[in-house]
C-alpha cells in the first residue's frame, strides 16, 4: 500500500529535526518538508491553503477557528512557544517604570491579531491592572510604515484603535509621541541603542518566572494546522502526524540533554537548557504537547481573544482540534 504524501510547511525548528530528515515518519504518511518562515507560510495557507500540514500563528488561526465552517482543523502541537514580558518597550525619557503606569497612556502595535501582541495585552489587562479600553491603540509597521491588519477582526466598542499606515513605531517611540510598544522581534532602534528605548521589564526572565509559577501559562505563538479536506478525506492522519510530531520532540529534548555532545554553537546553551527545565519544568514535559498539558494555555488565551476582538465568542479545545486528540483520549 502506497503511503498518502503530505506536504508540510514550517520554520526548521530544533524539535521537527527528525521530521525533517525522516529519521522519524508518521505511519502511512510520506511527508515532504517545505522550510518556509512563519509569515511566508502562515499567510500562504491561512488564505490559499497551498498545502496539507502548516505551521501556523496562533491568533490568526484562533480568528479563523471563530468563524463558520473554517477550511482548517489544529493539532495541539505548539511549534513556538515565547514568554512575552520582553515584548513591551518604553522611552527612557518617559519615566515609565511598570506597567500600571500604562493605564491611560498611547501603545503602538504591529498588528491587533498578532500572537505575541494578544499575549501582552492580555498580561496587561489581567495581571497588572491596565483595561485594554485605558489605552489608546496605534497600529503601524515596528521598524517601517505600511503595516497592515490581515485578520478579520471586529473589536470591542469599548477599544481605541488607530492605523497610521505613514509612520515606523520605534520612530514614534523615540520621538515620545507613544507611551509604550508592543514588538516580538527588538526594534531596530533598541537593538541600535543610542535612541532611549528600552525593556518596561529589563529583568523579564524573573519576571517570566514569576509569573509561570503563579498561572501555568507557557504561551503559545504557533500550532500545527492542517487543511480540513484533507483531515475529513483520512481522519486517521490527524493522531498519526501528532504521534510522529511527539516522538521528534521528544527526541530533540534528548538530544539537547546530552552534555557530551554540542548540538547548538553555544559553549553554555545546553547547560542553560538544563538549568530552566529545572526551574520551570520540575515535574513533567519541558514541552509539552496535547491538550491536556496545555489547558491553562488554552484557556487563558482563548479567553484574550474574545475580550479583544479576535474571536467573536470564547473558544475550547473542541472548537480548535479533531475528536481523535481530544482532552479525554491519551496516547
Amino acid at each position: 500500500m502506497t503511503d498518502l504524501h503530505l506536504t508540510f510547511a514550517a520554520n526548521a525548528s530544533h524539535q521537527i529535526q527528525d521530521l525533517i530528515t525522516q529519521r522519524i515518519k508518521p505511519s502511512g504518511i510520506d511527508l515532504t518538508f517545505l522550510d518556509m518562515s512563519i509569515e511566508e507560510n502562515n499567510d500562504r495557507f491561512m488564505h490559499f491553503h497551498e498545502w496539507e500540514v502548516s505551521e501556523v500563528s496562533f491568533g490568526n488561526f484562533c480568528s479563523v477557528m471563530g468563524r463558520d465552517n473554517p477550511p482548517v482543523i489544529g493539532l495541539p502541537i505548539p511549534t513556538s512557544r515565547v514568554f512575552r514580558h520582553s515584548a513591551i518597550y518604553v522611552n527612557e525619557k518617559s519615566g515609565i517604570k511598570s506597567p500600571s503606569q500604562l493605564k491611560g497612556g498611547k501603545i503602538g502595535i504591529p498588528q491587533w491579531s498578532q500572537t505575541a501582541t494578544i499575549y501582552v495585552r492580555g498580561l496587561l489587562s489581567h495581571d497588572y491592572g491596565v483595561p485594554l479600553e485605558s489605552v489608546e491603540w496605534v497600529q503601524a509597521g515596528v521598524n517601517d510604515p505600511g503595516r497592515q491588519e490581515t485578520a478579520q477582526i471586529k473589536l470591542p466598542a469599548s477599544i481605541r484603535l488607530s492605523s497610521r499606515p505613514d509612520r515606523a513605531l520605534g520612530e514614534m517611540l523615540a520621538k515620545c509621541e507613544l507611551d509604550a510598544i508592543i514588538s516580538a522581534r527588538p526594534p531596530k532602534l533598541f537593538a541600535q541603542g543610542g535612541h532611549g528605548l528600552r525593556r518596561l521589564f529589563e529583568n523579564f526572565r524573573e519576571e517570566e518566572e514569576r509569573y509561570y509559577a503563579k498561572t501555568g501559562v507557557f504561551p503559545i505563538m504557533h500550532m500545527v494546522a492542517l487543511r480540513r479536506d484533507a483531515y475529513e478525506a483520512n481522519r486517521w492522519i490527524a493522531r498519526n502526524l501528532f504521534e510522529a510530531f511527539d516522538a521528534a520532540k521528544k527526541g530533540s529534548i534528548a538530544r539537547l540533554a546530552d552534555q557530551g555532545f554540542s548540538y547548538l554553537p553555544s559553549a553554555w546553551a545546553l547547560q542553560d537548557i538544563a538549568s530552566e527545565y529545572q526551574t520551570l519544568f520540575k515535574s513533567g514535559d519541558p514541552w509539552p504537547y496535547g491538550v491536556e498539558d496545555n489547558i491553562k494555555t488554552f484557556e487563558a488565551f482563548f479567553a484574550y481573544c474574545h475580550e479583544q476582538g479576535i474571536t467573536p465568542r470564547r473558544l475550547t479545545p473542541d472548537d480548535l482540534f479533531p475528536n481523535e486528540l481530544s482532552l479525554k483520549i491519551r496516547i
